[in-house]
């Protein structure tokens, strides 16, 4: 529930005012890919909707505890990436909270997440940029003066690293 308070420190050093919550970027992120990604691929077996959708659901949540640090600083805090893994870790110990039996699908899809080498967290991953490459654009149509002509570049330039079909089927649709 803390995470609803805490606010993206990207947006917070941009001075952008209001800006989004580590919540709202995790519920962008998962309402995007429920309705954008399709139930199945046909040529991809090893692709799973639901799987994608936990795994967007929470992949924020350790930076409740931790820090939210923009991924263009993140090169200042290694070790950052484990330390998550971690945080995480506690948060889906299993049989941890009164009346919840096993966080076990969410502590899975996060498992996946963190190793990076499938499909679906290669695709929740392009999610989680074309999101914020999303919300930039709504930031900077409402505070043009916020963003320097270089940090536009910067923030369009994203959607060129996007590593899967899918990924860049949903930036052209929502963004371009």
């Amino acid at each position: 529930l803390q995470a609803q308070t805490v606010k993206r420190t990207g947006w917070v050093m941009q001075t952008v005012p209001t800006p989004e919550s580590i919540v709202e970027h995790m519920y962008s992120c998962w309402f995007i890919a429920l309705v954008m990604l399709p139930k199945k691929i046909n040529d991809r077996p090893d692709y799973n909707k639901d799987c994608i959708l936990k795994m967007l659901l929470v992949h924020d949540l350790a930076e409740t505890k931790l820090k939210d640090i923009p991924k263009y600083e993140k090169y200042k805090y290694p070790g950052y990436d484990e330390a998550e893994h971690k945080e995480m870790m506690k948060i889906f110990l299993k049989e941890t909270y009164e009346g919840i039996d096993s966080l076990q699908e969410y502590l899975d899809a996060w498992q996946l997440w963190y190793d990076k080498e499938n499909i679906n967290a290669a695709i929740a991953k392009d999610i989680d940029n074309i999101q914020a490459v999303y919300q930039f654009c709504e930031y900077y149509l409402q505070y043009p003066e916020k963003f320097s002509d270089e940090r536009c570049k910067n923030w369009l330039n994203e959607l060129l690293y996007l590593n899967t079909e899918q990924g860049r089927l949903i930036a052209q649709k929502l963004v371009v």
